[in-house]
């Protein structure tokens, strides 16, 4: 979604007349309108749908262990905790390299932005609109698949633990 709709902003961006590019702040605009999109998905959205999945599964979890036994649910919680930390240690190292692919691919991505517009002139008038639309959008496939997996990782310390619950109660 959110490479669609920033790839589109860009388009739309480079679709303008020279006049209006030329007038305008067409790049600052761009940078403002792509950043509240990404703190709108990465700190509402994300954080949203964890909380609440994380609450529904922590409420099952709970009362179908309390009804079985106390003692079970004592000695779950000890080894789960074991495993979470071991969990969470690999996903931070694994998390560091994805955000360092983002922060690479978001440099290029202003690169592409400065050089599209300022040389706006060239894109114009030998029609290299799609050109720097390719270029963009391969970025920006980078930049937001990276995102994607750090969501991921983010999610996974949870899962792993809950699926060993599982595992470990049966």
């Amino acid at each position: 979604f959110g490479e669609y709709v920033s790839t589109k902003l860009y388009t739309n961006s480079l679709g303008k007349s020279y006049l209006e590019l030329v007038t305008e702040n067409t790049g600052e605009e761009i940078s403002k309108v792509t950043s509240k999109l990404n703190i709108y998905i990465s700190n509402f959205i994300y954080p949203t749908i964890s909380i609440v999945t994380a609450l529904i599964s922590l409420l099952v979890y709970v009362v179908v262990l309390a009804f079985i036994d106390l003692r079970l649910l004592g000695i779950l919680g000890i080894c789960l905790g074991a495993v979470y930390i071991a969990v969470v240690s690999y996903v931070k190292a694994r998390q560091v390299k994805t955000s360092e692919v983002i922060n690479e691919n978001l440099t290029k991505q202003s690169l592409i932005y400065l050089e599209s517009l300022q040389n706006i002139k060239a894109v114009k008038v030998f029609a290299l609109t799609n050109y720097y639309i390719e270029k963009y959008k391969k970025v920006e496939k980078l930049v937001r698949s990276a995102q994607a997996t750090n969501v991921i990782y983010v999610q996974a310390p949870r899962f792993i633990v809950e699926n060993a619950a599982i595992f470990l109660i049966i």
